[in-house]
């Protein structure tokens, strides 16, 4: 065997054409490993654009159909805006008291309500009209009276038409008077005889102070205090002129939107939602600190570097 190699060792000295043969072949070899080489790497970074492509376009697609509901709601909320200023601009009726005092009581807790005190408030028939409700201590003057009455007229027909897609359709004014329709629960009929609206995002989110720009805003996650459904509120603020007058206002169930997330997603991906002002909606790693706070933790109370690098 060591004869051998030494012939072939021999030969390949001896030999000019061996030489040129096994330096062309060198030679291709090495021209084969470096376009391999660049072919790979180029259809890599090929896929990964095309990957990156279909990626941007699906989280654009997904932002537009999941915030589809929140446009609607702006929409529906200045349509009802709209009309109810310009029907409050109108002179009020001469027996407007007569007429509030047909279909309002006074309760023994000092508030007003479109509802006898005595009777259950499960009696009130929520489908077809909308609950109301004034603070106590609260003057109930003839223009509230002017203000509620369109309210409840308003906010009944157009409650009813858009409860299909929307829990709740409601007014709350300065004055902290209520005017909810909600198909199946009459909240108005349940508020606290205290009841302070600006101790709430989802009136003093759109009030002068906070937001003084005057257009649709929307509030945070929050467990519904009465259903414990997760939700958002949908938020126009009403001003007459320079003054703020109160809210009109949508309240959007999120509950399927959060499984949506957690669980429709592409292959090797995760979703995440958070609001503007960066509390966190919807995290797969977080979704029990997002429940245990109420939905109020925010992204820089969390300590994740990457997350932070996304806000």
């Amino acid at each position: 065997m060591r004869n051998l190699w030494k012939q072939a060792w021999h030969f390949y000295q001896s030999s000019l054409t061996a030489k040129t043969l096994l330096n062309i072949l060198l030679r291709v070899t090495f021209v084969v490993l470096v376009s391999t080489t660049v072919s790979y790497f180029h259809v890599m970074h090929d896929l990964e654009m095309r990957t990156l492509s279909q990626l941007d376009h699906y989280i654009i697609e997904r932002g537009q159909r999941e915030s589809s509901i929140f446009q609607l709601a702006e929409d529906n909320l200045t349509t009802l805006r709209d009309r109810f200023l310009r029907e409050i601009r109108q002179p009020i009726s001469r027996d407007i008291s007569a007429k509030f005092e047909k279909t309002f009581f006074s309760w023994p807790d000092g508030t007003t309500r479109n509802h006898p005190g005595d009777v259950s408030p499960w009696e009130f028939d929520t489908l077809r009209e909308a609950t109301a409700f004034i603070a106590k201590g609260v003057e109930v003057s003839a223009t509230l009276k002017h203000k509620l009455s369109v309210a409840q007229s308003l906010i009944s027909s157009h409650g009813a038409a858009w409860s299909n897609r929307f829990i709740n359709t409601y007014l709350i004014t300065v004055e902290r008077a209520i005017s909810m329709y909600w198909q199946d629960l009459p909240l108005a009929l349940q508020v606290q005889p205290d009841f302070l609206p600006s101790q709430y995002e989802y009136f003093y989110a759109a009030d002068t102070q906070h937001y003084p720009s005057r257009e649709a805003v929307r509030t945070g996650v929050y467990p519904d205090t009465v259903t414990g459904v997760w939700m958002a509120s949908a938020v126009l603020p009403l001003y007459e002129g320079n003054r703020f007058e109160g809210i009109l206002a949508h309240d959007i169930k999120l509950d399927h939107l959060i499984e949506q997330t957690l669980n429709e997603h592409l292959p090797g991906t995760y979703n995440i939602v958070f609001s503007r002002d960066g509390r966190l909606i919807a995290h797969p790693q977080y979704i029990d600190e997002i429940h245990q706070a109420n939905g109020a933790i925010k992204i820089s109370d969390i300590d994740d570097a990457h997350l932070q690098r996304i806000f």
